[in-house]
């Protein structure tokens, strides 16, 4: 009778079964936190390598053209070497070619998307089509994962005043252009120069940065060493959904 019995028990208790989903229970709460330790390094890991993508690509730049890309090139009557027109004042200007991010897209691997640009206007308005459509395009190596607004945002209208917007994607690598502050009157958005007129016409240094108006340098020129020097630095959006990006005028050592 026992041996009878013995051959038709089987399964699970609920205390015993009771146990096992305790004991899986304590396993998870054990690993959730080192998988979310190994995925924020991985994300950490993967930006890392998309400034160090960038930076042999600034360096490749330089070996092909003799300097280091410019880091803006806004019209600027206080800068001879980017005044282009009477349009331009103080306080406004014609934003009209790409920065150092579009310079350097052919040792990005994106020279397709560099080439389609619309270079024919002189000097070229980076505000009309087919330009305002390319800067929709996701560049992988100018977008860390960790950033929860890797999406388009509103850039403005094309042609201007016609209320047909167009956006960009949004980026995370940001051209250093002083330690404290570059941009004129202190407010972001006003050109990134590297001298100023005071109001007596004398020209004042303003940025020791790399990401200038304009001015492009070479190796020579950073005399502390460009491996003691920021070129570009991570800089966060705005909310995700908020359809507005953030912007920096610097970015410290």
């Amino acid at each position: 009778m026992g041996r009878h019995a013995s051959q038709h028990r089987h399964g699970f208790t609920l205390v015993e079964l009771l146990v096992v989903i305790a004991i899986i229970a304590i396993l998870i709460a054990l690993l959730l936190p080192a998988v979310q330790a190994a995925r924020k390094a991985a994300r950490r890991t993967h930006c890392t390598n998309n400034f160090k993508q960038i930076g042999i690509a600034l360096h490749n730049y330089h070996s092909a053209v003799g300097t280091f890309p410019y880091g803006t090139a806004w019209c600027e009557p206080s800068n001879p070497e980017a005044e282009c027109g009477s349009t331009c004042t103080c306080f406004s200007g014609t934003f009209f070619g790409l920065g150092w991010s579009g310079l350097i897209l052919p040792y990005m691997e994106s020279a397709q998307l560099h080439d389609e640009f619309d270079y024919s206007a002189s000097p070229y308005q980076i505000y009309t089509r087919p330009n305002t459509l390319l800067g929709a395009t996701r560049i992988v190596a100018y977008a860390c994962p960790s950033d929860p607004q890797d999406e388009l945002i509103r850039i403005g209208t094309d042609p201007p005043g016609s209320g047909q917007y167009f956006s960009w994607w949004t980026t995370n690598a940001a051209g250093v252009a002083d330690k404290d502050s570059a941009w004129r009157n202190g407010v972001v958005g006003n050109h990134p120069l590297r001298y100023d007129q005071d109001d007596g016409g004398a020209f004042q240094l303003l940025g020791d940065g790399m990401m200038l108006n304009v001015d492009a340098f070479r190796v020579r020129d950073v005399f502390d060493g460009i491996s003691q020097t920021l070129f570009v630095g991570e800089i966060t959006g705005g909310d995700p959904g908020s359809d507005g990006g953030g912007r920096t005028g610097s970015t410290a050592p």
